[in-house]
């Protein structure tokens, strides 16, 4: 495995990734796999570290909304009945990742290939985003991120005061030589290295 400090990236870690990548995928769409056409799922298991989550569909649910049957890639209709729907702006597409519902008057054509600027724009009476304020706030309950690592100076008090999970939502840069106390298991970090946060 990569140590981060220069060296090459191996097969085994690009597998790992990948695996990373289809559970985020998952989370975010809510479906099987993260693809379109997987079946639906309310959560999410990383198979590499079995961590279980809420798929963001179920949380907009939880929270009175549905996704809709499209997304602004495909477009569609939201109809007079629709006003507890939400719409994806994948980040594969182009998009910041975020639901979106309409406040505006019903019923609403989305063209495909289209955004929430060029639709409307966002705003307390256009497209409102569920991936900032509310969203988040919700997500890191739902999520069970218990503890983020920009609540701390270091990551040790982190480590301290995590109980579920553990969210690196900024960079971090890693001291030489600086170890972490992981619940009786000691994490040492062998050389000067920097973590991107996903957050």
């Amino acid at each position: 495995m990569s140590s981060g400090c220069g060296e090459v990236m191996s097969l085994n870690d690009l597998q790992i990734a990948k695996k990373h990548q289809i559970f985020e995928a998952e989370v975010i769409t809510g479906k099987q796999g993260g693809v379109a056409g997987g079946a639906d799922i309310d959560y999410a298991t990383n198979p590499v570290t079995g961590q279980t989550q809420k798929t963001l569909p179920a949380v907009l649910r939880g929270a009175g909304f549905s996704p809709a049957s499209f997304n602004f890639t495909t477009g569609g209709t939201l109809g007079v009945n629709d006003a507890d729907k939400a719409v994806l702006w994948s980040k594969e597409d182009g998009g910041d990742g975020n639901y979106y519902a309409w406040r505006g008057s019903l019923p609403k054509v989305i063209p495909a290939a289209s955004t929430p600027l060029a639709t409307g724009g966002i705003s307390d009476s256009a497209w409102d985003a569920f991936g900032d304020i509310t969203f988040r706030a919700e997500a890191d309950k739902k999520f069970k991120y218990s503890v983020k690592l920009s609540d701390f100076t270091t990551l040790q008090q982190l480590a301290d005061a995590a109980v579920d999970s553990v969210l690196i939502d900024r960079d971090y840069n890693f001291s030489n030589n600086e170890t972490v106390n992981f619940g009786g298991k000691t994490l040492t970090i062998d050389c000067k290295a920097k973590f991107i946060g996903d957050g």
